[in-house]
């Protein structure tokens, strides 16, 4: 048996749980008492320097604990800037952000105080909402540069900050009190998000004609900043040390089991690949308020990298604080906003319905169909793929001709369906006709003629009754999609639901992409049971091993979940492979990309 299916199978059952806890996946290495020092000889010298060496090395706890250690009094005048400033960057780790500005030295000394402290309370204000105060401690911070390559970062870092910041009508008033440089900066901010962009443009150079900003903009730091941007989690360990990422998961509650398939295959690809980088589980309970709370208790522990949480109300909790104090791997996507900006170093990873449907039109339109009839379920999870599906196919050249809603679990779906199909039109005509003759005449009903495809969506129980009456109601002419909802991996063919396609994970259809680990986890019975998380699990361990490796471009990864790619917004995109149903099981489809071009596909006339 393969050691990593070994290993795994016995810690699903609890016997290498502790094991693996406290060896290649543990929580934080022992802490040295308060009172110990790594530098005994400089310790009388320089009391600073055993709390800023644990700092240094990422181990917060031994940090924290050096400092309570420390009074005041202790420490040298000459040195209580570094103590000050030492104390705000523990608390920017911790995430105090009010904490960093009360902290912060008042009036930094020397170059390097004063680019330092200045950073950190530029990145606090950002965090706390305060956009005006960001970028009015930005520009002090030039004060302290020389170097036109830290001047050109400075300005790179303040548009980062402020490109994605909501900004309200006081904080135009304060920045118009702020003086002409930090009024420019919030300024373009507005005119760059304007509708009319062009126009907003002119006006703010003609208003800011020689702010630094207008040279900026000329030299290509926008263009820089926002290619940077795309990156900007990267920023793997920025305290410095060996990484440690915590996995915030619900281990406890309703959603124990899902939290138990994830956390399974991403320790069936930890221990496959032989990773050396401690991992620490943290339960979620899945709530938001456990969310916070074991993020919290992360970031004490000294985590450089955080994968989780599930829930999107979870995610939204985490992303209302403002920005991470280090790089998070979500497994959910929220819609960004004035409420809840997402920051530069969020990842946001998601089996989304959205990206099944989106599949599903681009496929259609690259096989020549793109006149489609709709009918989804009510309620949110409706719309968001009902919307996903007609944003694409129109995008793409195509058109929604109809669309309908059914309440799940209903036994008749004739309603909306003759609607759709118009069939109750030509049963109309017949019975007008009927009445006119007297008789009842020859008669054929007919559906509509404008449409060659039915999208529709639910779970396998409905799919098969929808599919059924729509072909009752003469759609056996129409090509026919769904979600991936509609599969049940390991259920082979069903013949309610011949002919229907729809787009899937890649490994779920055949596509093993990696024989080893598959074979290796053949027998869990999380994979068994919650195929589509486990894949979800592994795959966010291949996303934090490429974030921690600085390797995270916009290169696809080929993924369990689909071939994954980041777009410029830290959201992960899913290719998918696609799938028939046929009487004999399935039928794998040829990629969208091996199709041809929208462009080339002429709609049906």
């Amino acid at each position: 048996m393969n050691v990593a299916h070994r290993f795994l199978r016995v810690w699903v059952l609890g016997g290498l749980l502790a094991a693996l806890l406290t060896g290649c996946a543990t929580g934080p290495a022992p802490r040295q008492a308060p009172s110990a020092l790594p530098y005994p000889g400089a310790a009388r010298s320089d009391p600073l320097a055993g709390a800023e060496a644990a700092f240094a090395r990422g181990d917060l706890a031994v940090a924290r604990a050096h400092l309570a250690a420390l009074a005041d009094h202790s420490v040298p005048v000459a040195q209580m800037q570094r103590l000050q400033l030492l104390r705000a960057r523990l608390a920017a780790a911790e995430g105090r952000d009010a904490d960093v500005l009360r902290l912060l030295p008042m009036a930094p000394e020397g170059v390097e105080m004063g680019a330092a402290t200045e950073a950190l309370r530029a990145e606090a204000r950002s965090r706390l909402g305060d956009p005006v105060g960001a970028v009015q401690a930005w520009v002090a911070r030039l004060a302290f540069l020389d170097d036109p390559r830290a001047v050109a970062d400075n300005r790179m870092r303040l548009w980062q900050g402020l490109s994605t910041a909501p900004i309200g009508i006081d904080d135009r008033q304060r920045a118009a009190a702020a003086g002409f440089v930090v009024e420019g900066w919030i300024a373009l901010a507005e005119a760059l998000r304007a509708a009319d962009r062009e126009s907003a443009m002119a006006d703010w150079r003609s208003q800011f004609g020689p702010h630094p900003a207008a040279t900026w903009m000329a030299q290509g730091g926008l263009q820089a900043t926002q290619a940077a941007g795309a990156s900007a989690f990267l920023q793997f360990n920025p305290q410095g040390g060996s990484p440690r990422w915590a996995v915030l998961l619900p281990l406890s509650g309703p959603l124990a089991a899902s939290g138990a398939a994830i956390r399974d295959g991403l320790l069936s690809a930890y221990l496959g690949r032989r990773l050396r980088v401690p991992i620490r589980f943290h339960d979620t309970g899945g709530t938001p308020g456990g969310a916070a709370l074991a993020f919290q208790e992360a970031l004490r522990e000294g985590a450089t990298l955080v994968i989780g949480p599930l829930r999107k109300e979870s995610v939204s909790a985490l992303l209302a604080g403002g920005r991470s104090p280090v790089p998070l791997l979500a497994l959910n996507q929220v819609e960004s906003g004035p409420g809840v900006p997402v920051p530069a170093n969020v990842v946001q990873f998601a089996l989304a319905p959205e990206d099944e449907a989106r599949a599903a039109a681009r496929h259609a339109r690259r096989q020549g169909l793109g006149s489609a009839v709709v009918l989804v379920p009510e309620g949110d999870w409706g719309d968001r793929v009902e919307a996903a599906f007609i944003d694409t196919l129109e995008a793409a050249g195509g058109a929604v001709v109809g669309r309908a809603r059914y309440t799940p679990g209903t036994a008749d779906f004739s309603a909306p369906i003759k609607q759709l199909l118009r069939v109750t039109d030509s049963e109309r005509r017949y019975q007008e006709l009927a009445a006119v003759l007297g008789q009842r005449p020859v008669f054929d009903v007919r559906r509509r003629g404008d449409a060659d495809m039915v999208f529709f969506a639910g779970r396998p129980v409905d799919g098969r009754q929808i599919w059924s009456q729509f072909r009752f109601h003469h759609a056996q002419g129409l090509a026919a999609y769904s979600t991936a909802l509609i599969h049940q991996p390991g259920g082979g063919g069903d013949s309610d639901l011949v002919g229907t396609r729809f787009c899937d994970q890649p490994w779920l259809l055949d596509d093993l992409r990696d024989p080893q680990f598959a074979s290796a986890t053949r027998g869990l019975s999380s994979r068994q049971a919650q195929p589509r998380l486990f894949a979800l699990g592994a795959d966010a361990l291949t996303l934090a091993q490429r974030i921690s490796d600085g390797a995270f471009d916009m290169m696809p990864i080929e993924g369990l979940t689909g071939d994954l790619t980041v777009s410029h917004d830290g959201r992960v995109e899913r290719g998918l492979g696609c799938a028939r149903f046929t009487r004999s099981g399935l039928e794998r489809l040829p990629l969208s990309s091996d199709m041809p071009e929208w462009s080339s596909a002429p709609l049906p006339r």
